[in-house]
């Protein structure tokens, strides 16, 4: 649950017998274990009320159809049948010859401008 280790869990148990003191370690532990077990019927509890609304409205049988058919949502279908990519507009743009709604950003040139150096004025001595 919390990905804690053997001698990361030990680690916690020496501080918190240090902190706590050995005589009041069982009260504790016995407290936090009940409150993990709050913590995890609480959450059971959220996780039934969300699928059993996802029920009611039918979002998990969508769901559900969508896994079986393997629909890929990420996928356009064009007049001619083909699929593609959803993200690749511009390529259906040049090849249907549509002029494009946005222009392409300027080609990066290789050569580097000169650097503009900054010249100190000269102190003049009084």
């Amino acid at each position: 649950m919390f990905d804690v280790s053997s001698s990361e869990f030990l680690v916690i148990l020496a501080v918190a017998a240090i902190v706590i003191g050995p005589k009041d370690m069982p009260v504790v532990a016995k407290k936090v274990g009940k409150v993990i077990v709050k913590f995890k019927r609480a959450s059971r509890d959220f996780m039934k009320t969300l699928e059993e609304a996802a029920e009611e409205t039918g979002i998990k049988d969508a769901i559900d159809e969508i896994n079986r058919e393997g629909v890929k949502l990420n996928t356009i279908v064009d007049l001619d049948g083909n699929e593609r990519h959803a993200y690749d507009v511009g390529a259906m743009e040049r090849e249907l010859g549509i002029k494009p709604r946005v222009k392409p950003a300027p080609k990066k040139t290789t050569q580097s401008k000169s650097k503009k150096t900054r010249t100190k004025p000269k102190k003049k001595k009084a």
